[in-house]
């Protein structure tokens, strides 16, 4: 028994062993085995625990199946068994309370932080295997989806890593390349590099060519898809945009939208309608309004039907309405600015929309004949009339379509206008924006967007067009000659406006109507005094901000254009600034108007206008039931935060400080000042400025002549007294010579007489010629000291008159720089204080300023006399040096009477100088 039972114990099984390390030693086995297939069992065990157990999985052996995928990529088994583990590991399940989002990114982060490892991802792309390909290509989707940017940078630096991926658009298996499709649509979302590499690879080529054989977009979701990846790789890609434009993918993209008359099958309408939609996006993105080469593409998609095309689309029954919407979004990207775009498409003729459903068949085809009209007739039906729930979207586009036809057109914006008046006063009942907003009928109450829309055009057609808004500010209704009141059409409005404040009609009746008087008025001193004229409407303004249970937002655009009436109010409107100041400041109190206007600047509807921007409308806010939340205009939301700040300022300005703006846009008064007499006054000035500058430029030219003359005179002064000396000397010279030469001859005559009987008599002639001698010699060497003397008193007394006359001309020149200071300062405290000064105090400074202009003039006088004292002076010297010469000549005599040469040069040198002071 004993043995038996040591059998039986012997021959238990061993224990069991859990998960975990079972885990651990397929790892080790995959990580040490050296037979591949032992790491194939081990890969495949791994697989087995691999939906169950992810973390332990991923934790445990993910290198090592990293590791092995690159070693044995070679052997197919291997690589599949290892590829299904990996995305086995990425997909989470629900049911498994391990599995988390956490792994998928913790094996992303694995695979892009080293380039290594997206590298052999790319290199399986190679291999032709069905289910390695398709494995790696959702692998990389996978890893793509959970870390984008890393993913992109690692495929872009990898070699050849994008030409292997859209290489294998080319298989012919559709599952690999619809699997490829989505892949490069994550790779190329945002990443212009990428983008430009797919499509100069010939990508655009392929991709049509796929959307080809799927049937257009009659196909499934694959031409979504292919749809999609063209709009990542247009999109704002100006260099991709001119390479599709070049290539000639135009053509394909408008044989894309041609659409068939066959009928679709109830199960591929909503594919078919997406497909539409995003051929639509897809046009849209080459003609973004004010990208660089919009008008570049406006004019090929035109040129290549596109237009004809998309407004086939607009205005097909068949289509639904949000097919429809978007394809009118589109016609308004591609006229956009464009004013010959503009011009053709007012020509182009449409079938009537069908805007409320028929009854029967039979009226149906009736409706369906050859009744046609024109677009933008057909633009403004669907705008205006129709009143269905379901043609939301398709009414904002049309509206949108109509902005863009005004953009940037005046003429279009006149005629447009123009024919709209024109046919309200005739009573035609074709839609028109202008009967609709002075037409306040029941269908309008029970439609708030026919006006809000009709408020909207009308307010495209006004803004910042002078010429349109004083078109619209002079409609009159009533014949005057007939007896009949003149009504104009801002006192049509703001009638219904208050109709619609006192009967609480819906909000976006009072908003439409109060977006466009705030438009329409502001910096329109005319159009406010025309709203004035019914001293009823201020009141009842009022009573609306003040009354509780009114919408926030019609309260705040009430205040708001209670700011802009007093703004540019003034003295003589029919409601006086003043009394309009007290409205604002007492019966509503200061307090609340601040209030008011602040809390409608930070409603979320205009404050975060631009961020909550949706598919269709900006500011777009759908709900379940009821009508949607649009309530502004783009438009309206940029005059309003432009503008908020002088509105809210506004009230603190004093009723003196009146600003008037005529209706064609010119500023009369601005703060109290009025600017025709301010201009006057600055033209004064600047008349006094220009006479100010003309005689300092005279003084400044004659200071200059006299210096230069000044400076002429000194110079030849003392060139002639040089000259007078050299002369002097060499005429000292001469007579020494002739002395001496006499006196050698009376030595000679006196040697030769000594043996004669007259010795004695020579001897008394030559000492009484020596003494002769010695004292005409005395007498010119004084003669000579006093000249010198003369001469150097006549230039000291020269140079002492020239330095007074330059210190007169500094004086004179720093009076004059202090005055023209002084003149300066003046001006410019003249205009600081021109906002505030009246006409009176402007003419004081006037005529201040021509006193001091005449002292200035008058000091010039003095000038001018100083000078022609010092021109006497130096008509004196002139004078002195005439004497000076008539001395000279007769000391040339008195050597000639003394026996003394004087050679003909220096009579000719003496006559040359006195021609010489005389020419000059």
């Amino acid at each position: 028994m004993s043995l038996i039972s040591g059998l039986l114990q012997g021959a238990q099984a061993p224990p069991k062993q859990d998960a975990a390390s079972t885990i651990q030693t397929l790892c080790l086995r995959l990580s040490s085995a050296t037979l591949l297939e032992d790491r194939r069992a081990a890969i495949l065990g791994l697989r087995s625990f691999a939906r169950d157990y992810q973390e332990l999985v991923a934790s445990e052996g993910l290198r090592e199946l990293i590791a092995t995928l690159s070693r044995d990529r070679e052997d197919l088994d291997t690589a599949k068994a290892v590829l299904e583990t990996l995305l086995t590991l990425f997909v989470r399940d629900e049911a498994n309370p391990e599995s988390s989002e956490d792994i998928a990114l913790w094996l992303t982060d694995e695979f892009t932080q080293k380039q290594e490892n997206i590298t052999i991802l790319l290199d399986l792309l190679e291999d032709a295997d069905f289910y390695i390909r398709l494995y790696t290509i959702q692998l990389l989707a996978a890893i793509s989806q959970n870390r984008p940017a890393r993913t992109q940078e690692c495929v872009f630096t990898a070699p050849l890593g994008v030409t292997r991926l859209v290489s294998i658009l080319d298989d012919k298996r559709d599952a690999i390349r619809n699997e490829a499709v989505l892949l490069i649509i994550h790779l190329s979302a945002g990443h212009t590099d990428i983008q430009k590499l797919i499509t100069f690879q010939g990508t655009l080529d392929q991709v049509f060519s796929i959307i080809d054989m799927e049937g257009g977009v009659d196909g499934g979701i694959v031409v979504q898809d292919c749809l999609q990846l063209l709009s990542n790789l247009l999109s704002f890609n100006v260099s991709n945009q001119n390479y599709f434009r070049e290539t000639g993918c135009v053509s394909k993209l408008a044989k894309l939208l041609t659409l068939s008359e066959d009928e679709v099958p109830p199960f591929a309408k909503e594919q078919r309608d997406t497909n539409i939609q995003y051929a639509l996006r897809l046009v849209r993105l080459f003609v973004v309004p004010g990208g660089l080469g919009t008008a570049t593409n406006q004019n090929a998609l035109v040129a290549a039907g596109l237009l004809h095309l998309v407004i086939t689309v607009a205005f097909l029954s068949s289509c639904e309405m949000t097919v429809r919407a978007e394809a009118l979004k589109a016609i308004a990207d591609l006229i956009d600015g464009n004013e010959s775009l503009q011009h053709s498409f007012a020509q182009i003729q449409v079938a009537l929309p069908h805007l409320q459903p028929q009854s029967n068949g039979e009226d149906a085809e009736e409706e369906n004949g050859e009744a046609h009209c024109g677009v933008i007739e057909a633009l403004l039906d669907l705008a205006l009339w129709d009143s269905s729930i379901h043609s939301f979207d398709a009414r904002l586009a049309a509206c949108r379509c109509l902005e863009a036809y005004f953009n940037g057109n005046s003429p279009v914006r006149t005629f447009f206008l123009k024919h709209a008046i024109q046919l309200y006063a005739e009573g035609d009942e074709s839609p028109n924006a202008v009967s609709c907003l002075l037409n306040l009928d029941s269908a309008s109450r029970g439609d708030p967007y026919r006006v809000w829309i009709a408020s909207v055009i009308l307010i495209h057609l006004i803004f910042n067009d002078t010429g349109a808004k004083v078109m619209a500010t002079e409609m009159r209704e009533g014949d005057a000659e007939a007896g009949e009141e003149e009504v104009t059409a801002i006192q049509g409005i703001s009638a219904n406006l208050i109709t619609a404040l006192q009967h609480q009609y819906d909000p976006r009746i009072c908003i439409g109507y109060l977006m466009l008087l705030c438009i329409w008025l502001y910096e329109d001193s005319d159009a406010v005094d025309d709203f004035l004229s019914e001293t009823s409407s201020v009141q009842t303004l009022v009573s609306a901000v003040k009354e509780n249970g009114v919408d926030p937002i019609v309260q705040g655009l009430s205040t708001f254009l209670l700011g802009i009436l007093y703004e540019f109010s003034h003295q003589k409107s029919p409601v006086t600034r003043s009394h309009l100041h007290q409205l604002l400041a007492t019966q509503m109190t200061r307090d609340l108007y601040v209030n008011k206007i602040t809390l409608l600047r930070s409603h979320p509807l205009i404050r975060d206008f631009e961020v909550s921007k949706d598919d269709f409308m900006p500011g777009h806010r759908r709900r379940k039931h009821g009508l949607p939340e649009v309530y502004f205009d783009q438009v309206f939301i940029e005059f309003l935060k432009e503008n908020y700040g002088a509105v809210m300022r506004a009230i603190d300005k004093a009723p003196e400080l009146e600003t008037r703006v005529s209706g064609n846009g010119v500023v009369k008064t601005s703060n109290g000042v009025n600017l025709e007499e301010l201009q006057s006054l600055r033209a004064q000035l600047s008349e006094k400025a220009e006479i100010l500058e003309r005689i300092e430029g005279e003084r400044e030219r004659e200071r200059q002549a006299m210096e230069q003359q000044h400076s002429t005179t000194l110079e030849r002064i003392e060139r002639e007294r040089l000259n007078e000396r050299e002369a002097m000397e060499q005429q000292h010279s001469s007579a020494l010579a002739e002395i001496e030469k006499a006196r050698r001859t009376m030595e000679q005559q006196l040697a030769n007489a000594q043996s004669s009987s007259k010795l004695a008599e020579l001897q008394g002639d030559l000492q009484k010629a020596a003494a002769d001698n010695e004292a005409q010699l005395t007498k010119v060497s004084q003669d000579v000291e006093t000249r010198d003397q003369r001469i150097a008193e006549l230039s000291k007394t020269i140079e002492t008159a020239a330095k007074e006359h330059t210190q007169d001309l500094q004086t004179a020149h720093e009076e004059y720089t202090a005055e023209l200071e002084s003149k300066t300062t003046l001006v410019d405290k003249l205009q600081k204080k021109l906002d505030i000064l009246q006409k009176q105090l402007a003419e004081a400074e006037v005529k201040g300023v021509d006193e001091k202009l005449a002292a200035v003039i008058s000091e010039k006088e003095e000038a001018r006399k100083k000078a022609d004292e010092v021109q006497a002076e130096l008509d004196d010297l002139f004078m002195v040096l005439g004497d000076l010469e008539e001395k000279r000549k007769q000391d040339k005599k008195w050597l000639k009477e003394l026996g003394a040469e004087v050679s003909d040069d220096e009579d000719d040198d003496g006559d040359n100088d006195d021609e010489d002071e005389d020419e000059e």
